[in-house]
């Protein structure tokens, strides 16, 4: 069932700020929306949390359009970069009985609702304690405890945590990382920028450029099948080696590199002779040909110009002419810096895109 619903969402001021966006979030799942920053993703979040009301269509919690009911807005909760004032003197206790004390429940019952709570989830019991006086990670801990209090239908994560030292985000990560294997409450739909710091975390990612929505679906469904070049960059960084080429005779050329392309591939109006495309190629799609077997459809030669160790691959950093390329390869035998290697792929792991339109063609 979708908890919260946004159809055909624009706004505009001056310019453009969010072109048609539509998706629906569901029950306890975690969305992951990414993107550049300042193309879409800080403006989709105030509107989502009711601070920005100027904009067309519809944003609708359980089928409730919030612009006819502002006080659904209220059923949202959010956690905010500064997670907690530093500075505050206020006893952990009381920053979490706050929002039931407003809700006018006994302090018999909200003592059983703290206890409650902080068992199930964190066995914190340091509740006399001043907020500004917790290590950081408590803090952390300690706003989500709050937010379970308040049984929202909605989290926010507002995007995490530019601001703060990698230190201070990997150990919010942490804390999250906890929560996520057993979270029971509400969906939760965290805006950041650091797509892979949060891929874990997240049953689907909606990536936002240009004030439009490019690809919504389960980390995996990206990785294999992303819609434009745009999303193949972003979620997969440098484990996608991109190839700009031209289609000239049923081959595919590039600087320091060609390969024929089978007429499958080439036939049914897809490609025309002269055109720019773009070629991509998964990390993992590469493999190191020693000369026995069946050869690969695509096989060249490579410098070896870096190697990284994985636990069961190798890293493989080269580059085809003046283009970067990176392998994930088998561990077979030491390779060194300034060695060259053969590596082959397979024509199905070819991801084709218009060099123009950046639409994906296959």
């Amino acid at each position: 069932m979708s908890v919260l619903s946004l159809r055909n969402l624009w706004k505009k001021s001056e310019t453009f700020q969010l072109k048609d966006i539509s998706f629906s979030v569901y029950e306890r799942e975690w969305l992951l929306i990414s993107g550049p920053v300042g193309q879409g993703k800080e403006v989709l979040q105030q509107i989502i949390l009711g601070f920005d009301t100027d904009w067309d269509g519809e944003v609708l919690l359980y089928g409730e359009n919030i612009r006819n009911s502002p006080p659904l807005t209220e059923r949202i909760a959010f956690i905010p970069t500064s997670i907690i004032d530093e500075n505050k003197p206020q006893t952990v206790y009381d920053y979490l009985a706050l929002p039931l004390r407003l809700l006018g429940l006994t302090e018999e019952i909200i003592a059983v609702e703290i206890q409650k709570v902080s068992t199930k989830y964190s066995f914190f019991n340091h509740f006399d304690k001043l907020i500004k006086d917790l290590p950081f990670r408590e803090k952390v801990f300690v706003s989500f405890l709050r937010v379970l209090l308040k049984k929202p239908c909605l989290l926010v994560i507002e995007e995490p945590f530019y601001e703060l030292p990698d230190s201070k985000r990997r150990q919010i990560v942490e804390v999250i990382k906890e929560f996520y294997h057993h979270w029971e409450v509400c969906p939760v739909v965290i805006f950041s920028s650091y797509i892979n710091e949060w891929l874990p975390y997240t049953h689907r990612v909606a990536i936002i450029e240009k004030q439009k929505l490019l690809q919504i679906g389960q980390p995996n469904s990206l990785i294999k099948d992303p819609k434009s070049l745009f999303v193949a960059r972003y979620i997969l960084s440098e484990n996608f080696t991109l190839l700009k080429g031209t289609l000239e005779n049923n081959y595919f050329t590039t600087k320091g590199f060609s390969c024929s392309l089978s007429q499958d591939l080439i036939g049914a109006g897809k490609f025309y002779e002269g055109q720019d495309v773009v070629i991509g190629i998964h990390a993992s799609s590469f493999q190191v040909h020693e000369g026995s077997g069946t050869s690969p459809d695509v096989l060249f030669k490579v410098p070896v110009h870096l190697v990284k160790e994985g636990e069961n691959f190798d890293k493989l950093y080269s580059n085809i002419g003046i283009q970067p390329l990176v392998a994930h390869v088998k561990k077979s035998g030491k390779m060194n810096e300034g060695d060259e290697v053969k590596l082959g792929i397979s024509f199905k792991d070819l991801y084709f895109f218009d060099g123009h339109t950046e639409k994906r063609l296959m």
